[in-house]
């Protein structure tokens, strides 16, 4: 049960907090006695060097969160109509004089987005709280990490969050449920593979888990067949990869490890392959095997749906590149589908590493690569080139390319998080919003005798609002080149 405490312990204890965030916490400029220690050295009596700080030594990167308009909610959902279509049969307005004008039809959808919560919690034990003074005030640095462990979960929830049910007024694809079947067929030769059959099984990944596995498919092989196994996309969702199972018999099958694919090299670096066609030159006789999957954790019943899913069910722009990005085409193609359909002009890509290093070659050339040159003193230089924009050739807008650590590699994201100034009257805050009931909310749970110590917890309950996927992209099914 949470708990009310006295005015000025609240005010002190979100100083403390404050401060901490901040950075401006207080340092005693002498340590205490009780932190003073010697010990024996082979060098004789020495000092403990105890720094009088304590840092917290990780990364928070949430741009999309950070650029987000956070609206006020009520209720358990939040209901909103969308005109996505005015004069849809292209009347041309010419009429006879003194006729009344032809009357036009306008396309609404009904769009609602179910509030959910999302809640960190840390504990902190008396004898924590004791044994840190003065040194470090650990309640309060465990409110300001719990902050920041919720912003950083919020961004990727922003991006990937996925419910269970598939809904078309919420933008909602759902759960994957059993992964497609792969196709498998024998192609060449070279292979360490014996004649019989091969059988195989594939489970796919949206970004919060896997999906049931594939049914088994078998293929019969010669002696030094290679098998190629082509994963299928489930319709409609945001695969990020897929594992791959094969063996010499029925219900044997094991993951695919690079040891067994041509070149010696898996097309993702943490899937089998991102969606291109995997070619196997001999069978895993060990390992991993698809039985280990046995609930589907590819969405969650408590999620909302983040911006990816949405795209993919809401009618943004998708396109399975299906292998290497070996030129610029497909960005281009997704620049020119965005503003055909829905006059889209994203203003930022967010990219994996590998894709930022490809687009980059792609862009400079890698093979001649023009470096700037930075002479900072004699005898030495620095030099290097990342391309940071990109122009679309549709609008001449100079489009952002972001790197995003939370991004799969195999994804790109275009987002166009500012409404277009030719999208008048839309009486919205921007073309993506959150939506939240309650916004981060610090609570106390009191001391029990079974809890000696103070629970402390973030919580927000709220949702995301995705009000024109059209404006929004993605590309997916990028495999790493094999010559990387």
């Amino acid at each position: 049960m949470a708990y009310i405490e006295d005015d000025q312990m609240v005010m002190n204890e979100i100083q403390k907090t404050v401060e901490v965030m901040t950075g401006q916490a207080p340092i005693p400029a002498t340590l205490d006695p009780e932190f003073k220690k010697t010990f024996d050295t082979s060098s004789g009596l020495q000092p403990y060097n105890l720094e009088p700080f304590l840092g917290t030594l990780v990364p928070l990167l949430t741009p999309i969160r950070n650029v987000l308009p956070r609206q006020s909610g009520r209720g358990k959902q939040v209901e909103y109509k969308v005109v996505d279509g005015i004069n849809t049969a292209g009347l041309n307005g010419f009429v006879a004089e003194g006729m009344a004008g032809q009357i036009v039809a306008s396309s609404v959808s009904d769009k609602n987005a179910k509030y959910a919560s999302m809640a960190l919690a840390d504990k902190v034990t008396y004898e924590q709280e004791w044994e840190g003074q003065p040194y470090v005030q650990s309640r309060a640095l465990a409110v300001a990490n719990l902050l920041r462990a919720t912003m950083i979960a919020e961004e990727r929830n922003i991006l990937y969050a996925q419910n269970t049910v598939g809904s078309a007024n919420s933008n909602a694809p759902g759960a994957v449920g059993t992964s497609p079947s792969p196709t498998v067929v024998t192609s060449g030769s070279g292979s360490g593979l014996s004649a019989g059959n091969v059988y195989v099984q594939v489970v796919a990944f949206t970004a919060m888990g896997n999906a049931m596995p594939s049914s088994e498919v078998s293929v019969s092989v010669a002696d030094g067949e290679n098998v190629v196994v082509t994963p299928v996309f489930p319709t409609n969702q945001p695969i990020v990869g897929f594992e791959v199972y094969a063996g010499s018999a029925s219900g044997a099958e094991y993951l695919v490890t690079a040891a067994n694919v041509q070149d010696g090299k898996l097309l993702s670096e943490q899937y089998s392959t991102n969606g291109a066609p995997l070619t196997i030159t001999s069978l895993p006789t060990s390992g991993k095997q698809p039985s280990v999957y046995v609930t589907d954790n590819s969405a969650s019943p408590l999620a909302w749906n983040g911006i990816i899913p949405q795209i993919f069910a809401g009618g943004g722009y998708t396109q399975n590149v299906g292998g290497e990005l070996t030129d610029m085409g497909p960005i281009k193609s997704m620049f020119k589908a965005l503003w055909d359909n829905a006059a889209g002009d994203p203003n930022v890509i967010y990219v994996h590493s590998t894709e930022s290093q490809t687009i980059t070659d792609l862009v400079l050339g890698n093979s001649n690569t023009p470096y700037t040159i930075l002479v900072e003193e004699q005898n030495g230089a620095a030099g290097g080139v990342k391309v940071s924009r990109l122009i679309n050739p549709q609008t001449a807008s100079v489009v952002k390319v972001n790197t995003h650590r939370d991004l799969p590699q195999g994804m790109i994201l275009a987002l166009q998080t500012e409404l277009p100034s030719w999208y008048p009257g839309a009486e919205i805050p921007a073309p993506i919003a959150m939506d939240l009931v309650q916004d981060y909310t610090e609570i106390n749970y009191a001391p029990t005798y079974n809890n000696p110590g103070w629970t402390t917890e973030v919580r927000l309950l709220g949702t995301l609002k995705l009000y024109i996927p059209m404006l929004q992209g993605v590309l997916y099914g990028i495999s790493p080149s094999l010559t990387a």
